[in-house]
């Protein structure tokens, strides 16, 4: 079964503030925020995409394909659109993209199965 420690923000702002004050090994991210847009939380938490130090997978309502390519570019590991994306989906991503950051940071990932 899978057990994940959740915790929520209701913004951008607020998600950064969380990730200043918790350690977190992946970020569940909308790009649709306010007052702070999710692209801008991306931004702030892989500030170097080719060394991401925490996995983001990007689950969004809005379909843009420009908009996953860039989130891709710019360091989510994955682009899942809400209303096609089951909890099984979701786990999996999040269990890759973890694996994924923890590869390339050279560590063994801690993953729930």
């Amino acid at each position: 079964s899978s057990h994940y420690a959740v915790l929520a923000a209701a913004g951008g702002q607020e998600g950064l503030d969380v990730l200043r004050n918790q350690e977190v090994d992946c970020i569940v991210l909308d790009l649709d925020l306010s007052p702070t847009s999710g692209f801008h939380v991306l931004l702030d938490v892989v500030p170097d995409r080719r060394r991401p130090e925490i996995a983001v997978v990007i689950l969004s309502r809005l379909w843009n394909p420009t908009l996953a390519q860039m989130a891709l570019e710019h360091g989510a590991q994955a682009f899942l659109l809400k209303q096609h994306t089951s909890v099984g989906a979701l786990h999996e991503a999040i269990k890759t993209a973890i694996t994924s950051v923890a590869a390339a940071l050279g560590e063994k990932p801690q993953v729930c199965s």
